[in-house]
């Protein structure tokens, strides 16, 4: 029942934008988002959704909630949902290096503060588990598309600061980047932070968040976020 309220709740303008657009992943628009003085839209890479959706199908259900859905649960404001579980790696660590925290949990109140003043959305509209899990590349076709959908993304919430996650996700849509390099560990081990604009736009590109394992990583990539948060 809650579900269905929810629906008919659902912001109407943003379902015309979506179906005008060929968003099948709708975007996580924060509560405040709009009230708050830096706008920050965060891009995801992609759903995993061949292994339990071979039909190919775009409802409600399967993909226009995922997004909020997803960070509903992680904030703890999805009924039914425990939120102390460990679903939502790439949330949380996106959440330390954005906030700077490491070495405790990250409380609900942070997770709250944090994404009810961002937009979140991913870069690939489509299904591809497989493409991911064995590294195959994307057809130029669906990168296209995809960044004329990122483009009405940047046109309707005119963010001022993207952070895009996944490096290959940057090596495709970065124009004449700047590539520095993190630390994450005392060994030599790095990470490339890639920066460029689009339409106006600063982009940092960071390596994707599930791959942080270290607090010094954590540390090193909040400090590249904080020159332009």
């Amino acid at each position: 029942m809650w579900q269905e309220e929810y629906k008919k709740e659902f912001d109407p303008d943003l379902q015309c934008f979506c179906e005008e657009n060929g968003i099948h992943f709708y975007p996580w628009v924060g509560r405040n988002y709009y009230s708050t003085s830096k706008k920050i839209l965060i891009l995801g890479e992609s759903y995993y959704l061949d292994d339990w959706n071979p039909e190919g199908r775009f409802d409600w259900d399967i993909t226009k909630d995922a997004s909020p859905l997803a960070i509903r649960k992680y904030l703890g404001e999805e009924p039914g949902h425990n939120v102390e579980t460990k679903e939502f790696i790439t949330f949380d660590k996106a959440t330390r290096a954005i906030l700077n925290i490491t070495g405790r949990r990250v409380s609900v109140e942070e997770r709250r503060e944090l994404w009810h003043r961002v937009v979140y959305s991913v870069f690939i509209q489509n299904s591809f588990r497989q493409k991911v899990a064995d590294s195959s590349p994307f057809s130029e076709e669906e990168i296209a598309k995809d960044i004329v959908i990122l483009d009405a993304l940047l046109e309707k919430y005119r963010p001022d600061l993207v952070i895009s996650y996944s490096n290959s996700i940057q090596k495709k849509i970065a124009t004449n980047p700047i590539i520095t390099k993190i630390s994450t560990n005392l060994k030599g081990r790095t990470l490339s932070v890639y920066r460029w604009e689009r339409n106006g736009i600063p982009f940092i590109g960071i390596p994707h968040p599930s791959i942080l394992r270290s607090n010094m990583g954590i540390h090193n990539l909040h400090l590249e976020l904080k020159t332009l948060i």
